[in-house]
């Protein structure tokens, strides 16, 4: 469970970076039993696109960086929390978390960018190909320049379930601040 954990705390994060990064906002961060939800959002479609395809570029960082130790007997955080900036759409995400299930009813990161690459260009599948390779290539640009943030982000997510845009903002800022 902690190593599933840990690499959709990492994808999650670097959706939440991707999308700040790409002048977007992040509402929140939450891990459940089915996997994870980004409350992101981004000016535009394609930077949207590259944004959803950090997620699963940033899964790679997740075996190249250990998940936090936790210390004395702490427990991995969950949904439950109050949140301090009351969002509706980042309450409803939470509780939808809570539900065993509901997860696989959302659309998946590929099921999006598919539907990106294909939009405006149903006429053209030879371009679907293109545009998904250029939206992958876009995002690992974005995550390579972004690893620590992506990893600090990931270890608090990881470790207490949840994190509001407030504090995924605080945290980079005391990133940059390291560098």
């Amino acid at each position: 469970m902690t190593s599933d954990r840990w690499v959709t705390a990492v994808h999650e994060a670097g959706h939440a970076v991707a999308a700040l990064e790409l002048d977007g906002q992040c509402e929140g961060l939450v891990l459940n039993v089915d996997g994870g939800l980004a409350h992101v959002t981004v000016p535009c479609p394609d930077r949207e696109a590259y944004m959803i395809a950090a997620g699963p570029t940033a899964q790679e960082l997740a075996g190249k960086n250990a998940a936090p130790e936790l210390q004395g007997p702490e427990k991995l955080g969950t949904t439950k929390a109050l949140h301090p900036k009351e969002d509706f759409m980042f309450a409803l995400s939470v509780e939808l978390a809570e539900v065993p299930g509901s997860m696989r009813t959302l659309e998946t990161d590929e099921r999006r960018l598919a539907v990106w690459a294909i939009g405006g260009h149903e006429s053209e599948p030879d371009s679907w190909a293109r545009r998904i390779q250029f939206a992958n290539y876009v995002a690992h640009k974005v995550v390579s320049a972004n690893v620590e943030k992506i990893i600090r982000v990931a270890e608090q997510l990881f470790i207490h379930g949840h994190l509001s845009g407030d504090e995924v903002t605080g945290i980079l800022a005391a990133t940059e601040k390291k560098q």
